[in-house]
């Protein structure tokens, strides 16, 4: 018999159907990471990424079953995790930000001088909370819907057919939602980010101080920096030559372990 690390994700997956405990911790193992980035990037907030993925995951195991090996296993992973974000926006409603509500925010404070020394925090954390705070906050402008639609065809790459079958939508409407998403945020982006275009005025340095001071940024308490990312550390000046480049290059955080290990106990713990 084939050992576990030689063994598919969908061999995986058939012996955690067949009840093998520790071939499905091998399988949530895998697949983990990408549910908590894919949460990160719909919800914005680290603390309801985490609890959207937990649940995600537990439901994912106990649907486990339904998997007919139709797609690639990760596909309808994501398709599973996509329909119970959008279900988890529903269930957790909030105002939804708009575009010119955020422009009008990013233009407030960047005429003051802005000194980090006094944060006692690395300049470059502070640095990279300010650029994916905002990249992840311009996401949340699009309606959900639509920002599926551009996390799963522009972000993560799937095209066509399986993009739609991961949103349960028809291709044509998969088409339509990420026509009109990209508009969307190419317009936002090259008017607004002077990562993309350096004329533009906004530049992630310059957004540290008015972020801290409206409590977004707290640097004792950072959400999205950390020096265990330093090694998928952002380019931040002159090297994102695109929309799409600037969100691509937000780091792929691992998911926290306590929640984790919640999800191994849960595993392991005999089921009624």
């Amino acid at each position: 018999m084939l050992s576990f690390m030689k063994m598919t994700l969908e061999e995986q997956v058939q012996h955690a159907v067949a009840g093998d405990k520790n071939a499905l911790e091998k399988v949530i193992g895998e697949v983990q990471g990408k549910v908590y980035n894919l949460a990160l990037r719909m919800l914005w907030s680290p603390e309801e990424a985490q609890d959207a993925t937990q649940e995600i995951l537990i439901k994912l195991i106990t649907h486990l079953s339904r998997f007919e090996h139709r797609s690639a296993f990760t596909t309808w992973v994501y398709r599973l995790a996509t329909n119970e974000l959008l279900n988890y926006r529903k269930k957790h409603s909030r105002p939804q930000l708009a575009f010119d509500v955020f422009q009008d925010q990013l233009s407030e404070g960047l005429v003051e001088g802005i000194s980090t020394s006094s944060y006692l925090v690395e300049e470059k954390l502070l640095l990279q909370e300010a650029k994916v705070g905002c990249s992840l906050a311009m996401l949340q402008c699009l309606d959900a819907d639509g920002r599926a639609a551009y996390l799963i065809g522009e972000v993560l790459g799937f095209q066509g057919p399986e993009a739609a079958y991961i949103l349960e939508v028809t291709p044509e409407v998969f088409r339509k939602r990420l026509s009109r998403s990209r508009q969307r945020v190419q317009s936002f982006v090259r008017q607004q980010c002077g990562l993309v275009n350096p004329e533009n005025p906004c530049r992630c340095k310059r957004q540290i101080a008015p972020n801290v001071k409206r409590g977004i940024i707290q640097p004792h308490q950072l959400l999205f920096a950390a020096e265990s990312e330093s090694a998928q550390m952002i380019a931040w000046v002159d090297g994102v030559a695109d929309e799409v480049a600037l969100f691509q290059s937000t780091p792929e955080y691992t998911a926290p372990e306590d929640l984790l290990q919640q999800v191994k106990e849960w595993i392991q713990a005999p089921q009624s």
